[in-house]
């Protein structure tokens, strides 16, 4: 069973062929709606991507004009070697706390830290920072391929981020990942659609 939340309620897709056609219908059209309102930053995010590296091309299914310049590489490489270098981590701190309290922060940050280094976040922190450098946001997916599997983690490309702008200030409503797939692809995985 997969969750999926979008606006105000959550879906769940079961194996119930007709319940979960509608509420595939109902994500996918929410996903388009978000997509289609977050136009102008997926624009800035090609712009500011084309200002670090002018060699990568993130327009799909266009051909990209690039700058001849990556004027923002240096300070962008400069910035993210010194905080990946720190390796920031979270912190387990009792404000006020009893002996106990502290030597369970203590157990907690040992927990923490050997979950960063199994998931082997400062691997794929370099590009999540370098993401939030350039386009002002760096996603990091941690998730389980499957049930009793450890924790992975996966970097996202912010072109392939899809969320609800409407929001303003603060943590968006809605949140996507959109992944560009070949027709090919598509047709061999879903033989049975494929008009």
């Amino acid at each position: 069973m997969i969750r999926y939340a979008t606006a105000s309620t959550e879906l769940f897709w079961r194996d119930d062929a007709k319940t979960s056609e509608r509420r595939a219908e109902a994500v996918i059209s929410s996903a388009r709606a978000a997509e289609r309102s977050q136009s102008d930053r997926a624009q800035r995010i090609v712009r500011a991507g084309e200002l670090y590296d002018p060699h990568v091309p993130l327009r799909i299914g266009t051909a990209a004009t690039a700058l001849r310049t990556n004027i923002i590489a240096p300070y962008v490489d400069t910035w993210v070697s010194h905080i990946c270098a720190a390796r920031p981590r979270p912190m387990w701190i009792p404000m006020d706390g009893t002996h106990d309290d502290h030597m369970r922060a203590k157990l907690l940050l040992a927990w923490s830290d050997h979950l960063f280094q199994a998931a082997e976040v400062y691997r794929h922190a370099h590009g999540a920072a370098r993401d939030a450098c350039v386009s002002g946001l760096g996603v990091l997916r941690p998730f389980r391929p499957r049930v009793g599997a450890p924790i992975e983690l996966e970097r996202i490309h912010p072109i392939h981020v899809v969320m609800d702008d409407a929001v303003g200030v603060g943590l968006p409503d809605e949140l996507y990942i959109r992944r560009p797939i070949a027709r090919t692809k598509l047709r061999a995985l879903y033989p049975e659609h494929e008009k």
